[in-house]
């Protein structure tokens, strides 16, 4: 089989674990031991690589729903904020006064 069409394990055993969150095997087992990492997938002494990846994220703060807004949403929700506070012009008869050159 070529090397184009390996895939990368999902299961990695204790020595790929560590290397995979760059830690030395010592600390990996600490992390473990203290619950900063998940604990081996059960009957198989291998850590599940997205399980590692879910627990990361999670303290490195990338899985916040704020950091799902993106660039158009922010720039969306801050011209509304713009525009509320924007005082209406109305004319006497208490229409508002839509300009054509806004």
């Amino acid at each position: 089989m070529s090397d184009e069409y390996k895939l990368a394990p999902r299961l990695l055993t204790r020595r790929q674990a560590a290397a995979y969150c760059g830690a030395s095997i010592p600390t990996f087992n600490k992390w473990v031991l203290a619950g900063v990492l998940p604990q081996s997938v059960s009957i198989t002494n291998r850590w599940d690589r997205l399980a590692l990846d879910a627990e990361l994220n999670k303290r490195s703060g990338l899985n916040r729903p704020e950091s799902a807004e993106d660039a158009f949403d922010r720039w969306e929700r801050e011209r509304a904020k713009k525009q509320a506070a924007t005082p209406q012009l109305r004319t006497s008869d208490g229409k508002v006064f839509k300009s054509k050159w806004r």
